[in-house]
């Protein structure tokens, strides 16, 4: 193995790692925390889960979201390497990267604490539940990106 393939295979372990973090937290926290909250905890105890909650959490979500940058131009640069057909690649990538930058700014703006996107935390769970179906495109798009790759390595 060259060492660029080593990098590829420890890239792609850190970009499917942030994945499983930031999407696994926000499913956890979308259909299980915010249920279980909202069913037993008082109002002004849930007026002081959510800040601690949101503090934490949103560290998480700015090294995934900037490992998942990193990480995803990176292995695109291998899929340009490696010398993918143009088409279909090109396009399901563009659909994938307009879905990442808004899976990208909807974990930020929710774990934001600024008055700018207010509105948009007022309304969480539809925003998460959001969050959680693009994310699960998004992952089937990889998958259809993979295929096209390795679809052009063989030949």
């Amino acid at each position: 193995m060259e060492p660029i393939e080593i990098t590829a295979v420890l890239v792609r372990w850190i970009h499917l790692s942030a994945v499983v973090v930031a999407i696994g937290g926000a499913v956890f926290m979308r259909f299980v925390l915010m249920p279980a909250a909202h069913a037993a905890l008082s109002d002004d105890a849930k007026k002081q889960l959510h800040p601690r909650l949101v503090g934490r959490w949103k560290h998480f979500v700015h090294v995934n979201v900037t490992l998942l940058f990193l990480t995803g131009a990176f292995n695109i640069y291998m899929a340009v390497r490696d010398g993918v057909h143009p088409m279909p690649y090109h396009a399901i990538l563009t659909v994938k990267l307009i879905l990442a930058l808004t899976v990208f700014f909807l974990a930020i703006a929710l774990t934001g604490t600024g008055p700018g996107f207010a509105k948009l935390r007022a309304q969480r769970a539809k925003w998460m539940t959001v969050f959680v179906v693009l994310a699960a495109i998004i992952i089937l798009l990889s998958g259809v990106l993979k295929a096209v790759h390795f679809s052009a390595v063989a030949s």
